[in-house]
């Protein structure tokens, strides 16, 4: 190996942008949750927010009378862009752009803030890091700063065993056994096939993130419609106050989405149990 060859493999990974981000900025209903959170939330505040990414909610923070924007983003693609986009609308004298992750800012280099505006959900709702980030963060809230979003609450719909819509087979040969073992254990495949049934959503108490931060999440649902139910599917509302957005709608397995539904099976199919839990603050779990 060569010195060149030394020096490229030392070097840190390039940051890329995930395809995903097209469909987020297209959801239209996101960005207007968003907006309707600052707009009621954030006139006259000195905002913090965590991972701008391409600056829309900085931008919308202002419009709706944000006195002042701290933003940190860590990619530096879209550090750039951001900052690209805050001198276009000429808004870089009420926007900071930070180019680091927020654990990484020290606690003195900005004031205290009235607002810590996030977005740290996909669809694991835990999977970008939310808890341990908002965790940390919270040492830039002045005394009786919020959170916005500041509640969480998983919903979960039960899946019930279909067969599957197309039938394996070849020249004659039809795999009945494995299209049984398919529709048993992969529950997304299911999907295609269209039922009369109508199965029921059902919700988890609403949490605060001071409670996610204070304390691991876990939570047990008895409910007699799980029982010899076979997985379950899994999305969550954002809330704050009387703002509620839902990621995903139930049954979504293609089209331009960026949150999508988790599918858990059930360890204990006659049980009429499942429990909820995050594994080590980055994870949601069912057992």
């Amino acid at each position: 190996m060569n010195n060149t060859q030394e020096n490229a493999l030392s070097q840190p990974p390039v940051p890329y942008i995930h395809s995903w981000h097209y469909e987020m900025l297209i959801n239209q209903e996101r960005s207007q949750f968003y907006n309707d959170l600052v707009k009621d939330n954030c006139r006259d505040k000195v905002v913090l927010e965590i991972g701008t990414g391409c600056g829309l909610i900085a931008v919308l923070a202002i419009k709706n009378g944000a006195k002042k924007v701290i933003c940190c983003e860590e990619n530096p693609h879209l550090a750039s862009v951001a900052r690209q986009l805050f001198k276009r609308l000429e808004l870089e004298d009420k926007i900071q752009l930070i180019a680091k992750n927020s654990k990484d800012i020290k606690t003195d280099e900005i004031p205290a803030v009235d607002v810590i505006l996030h977005e740290l959900f996909g669809s694991d709702p835990f999977e970008e890091e939310m808890v341990p980030t908002l965790r940390d963060a919270r040492r830039f809230l002045k005394p009786g700063g919020i959170f916005l979003p500041d509640k969480l609450q998983i919903i979960y719909q039960p899946i019930r065993s279909y067969e599957l819509q197309e039938k394996i087979s070849f020249q004659g040969i039809e795999l009945i056994e494995m299209n049984k073992l398919l529709s048993e254990i992969h529950p997304f495949l299911r999907l295609k096939e269209q039922t009369k049934e109508s199965l029921e959503v059902y919700a988890l108490p609403e949490v605060t993130v001071e409670e996610f931060i204070e304390s691991s999440y876990f939570y047990i649902e008895n409910n007699d419609k799980l029982k010899d139910v076979d997985a379950v599917e899994v999305t969550f509302n954002i809330i704050h106050k009387n703002h509620k957005l839902q990621a995903t709608q139930f049954g979504v397995a293609t089209g331009r989405v960026h949150w999508f539904p988790l599918v858990f099976n059930k360890l204990d199919v006659p049980s009429n149990q499942i429990r909820f839990s995050v594994k080590d603050n980055v994870r949601l779990m069912m057992l």
